[in-house]
C-alpha cells in the first residue's frame, strides 16, 4: 500500500492494484517547469528529478511538444488492448473527490 501526500490532507492510501491506474507523471507539470520564460529555467536533469522520473521522460515530452504542440505532448496516441477499467467519469469522480476539502 502506497501513500500519497496531498495538499489540504494528510494523505491518501492506495493498494498496490488502484496505484496501477493511477499516471506515473503529469505531463503538464512537465511543460510548465520546462518554460523559458521563467526567472531561472529548470534543466531536464532538475525536473527529471523533482518529479521523479527519468531525463528522457523529460525529453520526450519536449520533444512531443515542439513536433506537434500541447496536444501531442499531453495525450498519448490510442493503442491496441484491452480497454481502460477506468473511464472519463470515474477518472472525474476521482479528480472531484481528491480535490474536496477533508
Amino acid at each position: 500500500m502506497l501513500n500519497y501526500p496531498l495538499k489540504n490532507a494528510k494523505s491518501l492510501k492506495l493498494s498496490s492494484e488502484q496505484e496501477m491506474h493511477l499516471p506515473h507523471t503529469n505531463k503538464s507539470t512537465h511543460l510548465l517547469l520546462s518554460d523559458r520564460s521563467q526567472a531561472k529555467p529548470k534543466t531536464g536533469k532538475e525536473i527529471a528529478s523533482a518529479l521523479l522520473c527519468a531525463p528522457p521522460t523529460v525529453a520526450n515530452i519536449r520533444r512531443k511538444y515542439s513536433e506537434g504542440g500541447i496536444a501531442k505532448a499531453l495525450y498519448d496516441r490510442p493503442r491496441p488492448g484491452q480497454a481502460p477499467k477506468i473511464t472519463g467519469e470515474i477518472e472525474a469522480q476521482l479528480i472531484t473527490w481528491l480535490a474536496a476539502a477533508p
